[in-house]
């Protein structure tokens, strides 16, 4: 029986397997709409039903709150799943919804509810770059800002922004993370078509804000990647007795890129196996692909890349969770660094997924770019995804470094 302020889940009795299962079921739904998602750019509102009705955006959401509580593998595998179908659909999808592990690690409880309530559907892509102002108000702060490439907000319930603030003790400005109603904000109609090189599906519109209040317990400060845990846990711990809420951040949000590249990458995978199967080379002696050693070994070193690049998701994952679990049990220390070391793992696993995506297109054949190829759409998708800041390897590679010794972390991206 539900006790107060506990929502039901729509599928009481779904299991990590079934919500992988219908992922799978999908694949050819998402794979159809993929051109005209990338004009709209976004996935059609049919196509969030039905992702609604799958459960995608309850996998990590307590199951107090009306989720399943499901684990950090279990979503990124479905993830991984939709991105084999379309990278920027699953964009899309995955940037407006996991974001649910933060809300839930480090609002308090009255403000978790109210965000969850009536049912349980929440969906907030979270525009971290502190490019907006959050003026201090009695009870809390009015809101004012222009966030471009808000990825998940074609379908979002609210959404999560930076913002800079004063700090009440008189230090620096503090960056802080408004969560802010859908209906509070505009949505700028600038995504999609030709308007970006790749990713075009993702919904990453402009997010506008204009003098909108937001009650101090809706505005955290953003430390998220960074925050010691309390020696009790957090409030999402506390509430929610699970070690997925303890709100350690960087191999989420590492995890979340290195599933959507690694999807993308098993789809060129099998798309470069269908073409090698079905055409021959271009020049004399013109012969079946199947006979030439130049794609019969690329064939084979893509397969072992994605493979690895897929055991690599699923193990962070479960060390991700192990860790979690070390700390519940045993407090054993979870540490930034240790979050960091976990993200490393994420970001070898993206680095071998793109090198597969850009290898592929380029051996596919020049029938490959042109438009409504798999091949193409990956490599466009890979190529704009690797302008995000978090793509920055070697700038990262320097951060690890400094986690690892105890060294400031002093890095400008």
């Amino acid at each position: 029986m539900l006790t107060e302020n506990e929502i039901a889940a729509p599928d009481p009795d779904l299991t990590p397997e079934e919500v992988l299962a219908r992922a799978r079921a999908l694949h050819e739904v998402v794979r159809g709409e993929a051109e005209s998602t990338e004009a709209a750019g976004g996935y059609s509102p049919d196509l969030h039903r039905r992702f609604v009705d799958a459960g995608f955006f309850r996998i990590v959401q307590p199951r107090r709150l009306g989720g399943y509580q499901f684990s950090l593998e279990t979503y990124l595998r479905v993830i991984m799943e939709i991105a084999r179908a379309d990278m920027g659909t699953a964009w899309n999808l995955s940037l407006g919804t996991a974001h649910t592990l933060q809300v839930c690690a480090y609002l308090d409880e009255p403000t978790q509810v109210e965000l969850f309530a009536p049912d349980g559907h929440f969906s907030a892509p979270h525009r971290a770059a502190p490019v907006g102002r959050a003026t201090p108000v009695e009870g809390g702060y009015v809101v004012t800002g222009r966030w471009e490439y808000s990825s998940g907000v074609t379908h979002a319930t609210h959404v999560i922004l930076g913002a800079m603030s004063p700090d009440p003790a008189g230090g620096p400005d503090r960056v802080l993370a408004p969560v802010i109603p859908i209906e509070s904000v505009t949505v700028l109609d600038d995504w999609g078509g030709q308007r970006s090189l790749g990713l075009r599906g993702s919904g990453s519109n402009t997010v506008v804000v204009e003098d909108v209040f937001v009650p101090e317990a809706r505005a955290p400060v953003y430390d998220w990647p960074y925050a010691d845990i309390p020696p009790e846990g957090t409030v999402g711990y506390r509430m929610h007795g699970d070690p997925m809420y303890l709100g350690r951040t960087l191999a989420i949000y590492y995890g979340e890129i290195a599933a959507l590249v690694t999807g993308a990458a098993r789809s060129s995978l099998q798309e470069y196996e269908r073409l090698l199967l079905e055409r021959t080379t271009p020049l004399p002696p013109v012969v079946p692909r199947t006979q030439s050693p130049r794609h019969l070994r690329l064939l084979g070193a893509a397969r072992a890349r994605v493979q690895a690049a897929e055991i690599l998701v699923v193990q962070a994952a479960r060390e991700y969770r192990e860790r979690g679990e070390r700390w519940e049990r045993d407090r054993e220390p979870f540490t930034v660094a240790d979050d960091d070391a976990i993200r490393c793992v994420l970001i070898e696993a993206a680095k071998l997924a793109g090198s597969v995506i850009e290898e592929l297109f380029k051996m596919g054949g020049s029938r490959e770019i042109r438009p409504g190829s798999i091949l193409q759409r990956n490599h466009r998708d890979w190529s704009t995804a690797a302008t995000h800041p978090f793509f920055s390897f070697d700038l990262i590679a320097e951060m690890s470094a400094r986690l690892h010794l105890g060294l400031p972390v002093e890095v400008v991206f």
